[in-house]
């Protein structure tokens, strides 16, 4: 699904809007409503209207491409959160949504049991460094 550009609305024009104040009432501005257009952001993912602008945010059970929660720039995608419980990879690693799937690293100062920096096997353990390096007693 491809993104097509904005439109400004009246009272905008090459990214200046402007802001009308009464005393003692409220405010009204020609900040666009960026969220009016479907294709503002990805697929599986909400549209806020934020002073200034709007940003996107993932649904549940979906993670950014990007890794950031809130973002704006047009080649982010919503991806499946395979990361989302923490039995998708072992103790003593980091789970991360890649496009397509995800992977697991272990953390600083363990190694995996493959010797594979990142895995996917679920039968993969995280040993600390000093387990495989220690001198035999």
């Amino acid at each position: 699904m491809s993104r097509s550009a904005a439109v400004a609305p009246p009272g905008c024009s090459v990214g200046i809007c402007w802001l009308v104040c009464f005393k003692g009432t409220q405010c009204f501005t020609s900040d666009p409503d960026m969220c009016q257009y479907s294709t503002t952001c990805p697929p599986f993912s909400k549209c806020e209207n934020i002073p200034g602008g709007y940003h996107c945010t993932c649904k549940r059970g979906f993670a950014s491409s990007s890794g950031k929660e809130h973002f704006t720039h047009p080649t982010v995608k919503c991806i499946v959160d395979r990361c989302q419980y923490s039995t998708t990879c072992p103790p003593f690693s980091t789970c991360e949504n890649i496009s397509g799937g995800y992977h697991c690293t272990c953390k600083h100062g363990f190694v995996s049991s493959s010797g594979e920096k990142n895995f996917t096997d679920p039968k993969v353990k995280c040993f600390g460094e000093y387990w495989l390096w220690s001198p035999a007693k």
